[in-house]
């Protein structure tokens, strides 16, 4: 819905009021609901896309903007008038709605490494569970091959996850995190602490906080996991939590780019600064 709501702004163009002699014995307009107002915005932005040349088609296809068929027809059916105006209000944040449900859950304490192990292995567990088996099956053949013809027995599934993340790939990146760490064992904390970041980037907070809390305990002062506890909080939209994990993110490396464009969003949620300044010292 974002992305959607995203190009329509980009691709529609507003022109210069004209006033107009006011009309007599006129009835009053009927109110307009938010559905109507986007219906309006689509057409317009419609007829935008009609009018474009075939060039300038490319030129959007190469910026990865696909042209849909027919925008009036992307607002699912049944939505109603108050969640559109939701997701209107959640596009202008910038920083997410605060979710005490998922607070809650996310906000463990792991008090031993026995009851790390355990959490660790259950999360693990019911991650495979979601994940499609293709993806599983992949890791489990990428390891094989990575044992017989590149890194012999040194190789595991923790080796494949650092392949995919520096891919970009992050769902088989989590895959093989959760193939590592399904029997609980733990032998390397940054590989941990990856695996949480991984779940930070795909909404499973509920399961790296616990983990980033405990390995922050254990080993304090990381710049790498108080910037990933700072993302966790930051999911949740607990502003003033995320705001001190990223600030002593940055107090250990201030050039930390994700700490600081997550201090950026809190910033600009505070009403402190311009974007464009904001911005200016994290790209």
């Amino acid at each position: 819905m974002k992305k959607t709501f995203l190009c329509l702004f980009l691709l529609v163009s507003f022109g210069t009021l004209h006033a107009q002699e006011p009309k007599k014995n006129v009835k009053p307009a009927k109110p307009t609901t938010e559905q109507d107002e986007i219906q309006k915005m689509l057409k317009e932005a419609q007829q935008e896309i009609d009018n474009m040349s075939p060039e300038e088609r490319a030129e959007m296809e190469k910026m990865g903007i696909k042209m849909p068929a027919d925008l009036t027809k992307m607002i699912p059916t049944g939505v109603t008038d108050k969640q559109l105006q939701e997701a209107i209000e959640d596009e202008k944040r910038w920083f997410p709605k605060k979710n005490t449900a998922l607070i809650a859950v996310a906000n463990r304490r792991l008090k031993s490494e026995l009851e790390l192990k355990s959490f660790v292995s259950n999360s693990c567990a019911a991650i495979q569970k979601v994940l499609d088996p293709q993806t599983l099956n992949m890791v489990d053949r990428m390891l094989k091959d990575a044992k017989q013809k590149e890194f012999g027995e040194k190789a595991s599934y923790a080796t494949i996850a650092t392949m995919f993340m520096l891919a970009n790939h992050a769902k088989p990146a989590l895959a093989a995190y959760s193939k590592e760490f399904q029997q609980g064992s733990i032998s390397d904390y940054n590989d941990l602490n990856n695996f949480s970041a991984l779940c930070n980037m795909m909404g499973g907070v509920q399961v790296s906080l616990p983990i980033l809390n405990y390995i922050n305990h254990k080993f304090p002062e990381n710049t790498m996991v108080l910037n990933n506890i700072g993302q966790a909080w930051y999911t949740c939209g607990e502003k003033d939590s995320a705001k001190f994990y990223f600030l002593a993110s940055t107090r250990l490396m201030p050039d930390n780019p994700q700490a600081n464009e997550g201090l950026c969003g809190t910033s600009m949620a505070e009403g402190n600064g311009s974007s464009r300044k904001c911005l200016k010292g994290v790209l």
